[in-house]
């Protein structure tokens, strides 16, 4: 998205009032979003309203389909815990020129936001928009949504102490028959030898996270050499990959 330009009167506000048309010339790569005041008047993650500059901010720091990107608006000003409930409504609709893939089985898409569980419905978006692009089954994508969900409730009770404001980046990557996630923070570093599932056996809440994770990917690995936090890499190999 460009930087805003300047700003004008809303259309349909004052009677008579004239109305200058102008051009602009789109590159690709691109975007039109048009909102309502009600995105930008709601509070955004941290005290105060989320505001043009936030909202531009936001979208400049994702690089997603855009049913993913309103989702991600979406999760970032609607009410948390703490914060008031919205008083107007919400409405986003996104506009792009996307160029016609190079190879329509290779993409990147990435994320980003705080490690607060209302942004969970934001990945859980970018898996359904990647399982439509993989034409995978939807046992397949639900299986994926319940891995990632598992892994960042980890990252974000484990790694952050339940904090909400934590930095949490999602890149999702198709290269061939693999798919390839990686979940990077800034936390408490894990130790990989500890991370295991309790038995399957052991019938209570709570424990499983690991299993589900290891269960539905076909390779996890934790890097802890970065100076802060760690990288958690799931690898999936897709159906006739």
């Amino acid at each position: 998205m460009r930087s805003p330009g300047a700003r004008r009167t809303v259309c349909g506000v004052i009677q008579d009032i004239v109305i200058i048309p102008q051009t602009v010339r789109l590159a690709p790569g691109d975007r039109i979003v048009l909102y309502t005041d009600g995105v930008t008047e709601a509070e955004g993650t941290f005290a105060g309203d989320l505001g043009l500059e936030g909202l531009a901010r936001v979208l400049e720091e994702q690089a997603a389909p855009l049913a993913v990107l309103t989702s991600r608006v979406f999760a970032e000003v609607n009410a948390a815990e703490g914060q008031p409930a919205l008083h107007d409504d919400l409405t986003v609709v996104m506009l792009a020129w996307r160029p016609p893939a190079a190879d329509p089985c290779t993409f990147t898409y990435s994320l980003a936001f705080v490690s607060d569980p209302r942004f969970l419905r934001v990945v859980r978006a970018l898996a359904e928009r990647i399982g439509a692009d993989c034409a995978l089954t939807a046992d397949c994508v639900n299986k994926l949504k319940l891995a990632l969900d598992e892994a960042l409730t980890n990252i974000m009770r484990h790694s952050y102490d339940g904090r909400r404001d934590g930095r949490i980046a999602v890149t999702a990557e198709r290269t061939g028959g693999t798919l390839t996630f990686r979940l990077r923070d800034w936390g408490r570093k894990v130790a990989p030898d500890a991370i295991c599932s309790r038995p399957l056996d052991e019938v209570r809440p709570g424990g499983l996270g690991v299993h589900f994770i290891r269960a539905t990917m076909d390779r996890v690995d934790y890097d802890i050499s970065q100076p802060e936090g760690t990288i958690l890499t799931l690898v999936k190999q897709l159906p006739g990959g």
